[in-house]
């Protein structure tokens, strides 16, 4: 009985600090004044990746009502070439997509891209996106 007290309470206090991760990379992400797109999860992390690749989870996801997930049509690896411009046309050429884990810029202005990629050491890419 002991373990699974001890289960539920590492599973309460792993939600507990993604919610408030989460919220605190929210309110990071409003100071910017882009459109956001809030995700539950984080698109690097080891479950997500082995959940929507081996599960038919993300067909799921997007068909849910409201736009509920909405977050689930750019939270995987090489959404891009899935999606192409189509949710840069609601959102905007800018967008950020804020999880528990970090805000990500999403660009899909050629000229804004051109001024970034050449400002290398002004934004700095995490090692772990490599």
């Amino acid at each position: 009985m002991a373990w699974l007290f001890l289960l539920g309470s590492a599973l309460a206090a792993w939600l507990l600090w993604n919610v408030i991760s989460l919220f605190a990379n929210y309110q990071s992400a409003r100071q910017i004044g882009l459109p956001i797109l809030i995700s539950p999860i984080f698109s690097l992390n080891p479950f997500w990746i082995l959940l929507h690749r081996c599960t038919p989870i993300l067909p799921v996801l997007k068909s849910l009502p409201f736009n509920l997930a909405k977050w689930a049509r750019c939270n995987y690896i090489g959404w891009q070439f899935d999606e192409k411009y189509a949710l840069h046309k609601e959102l905007g050429d800018a967008f950020l997509l804020v999880s528990p884990r970090n805000v990500e810029l999403m660009v899909a202005d050629p000229d804004a891209v051109n001024m970034i990629l050449g400002r290398r050491k002004e934004y700095i890419k995490p090692a772990m996106m490599y």
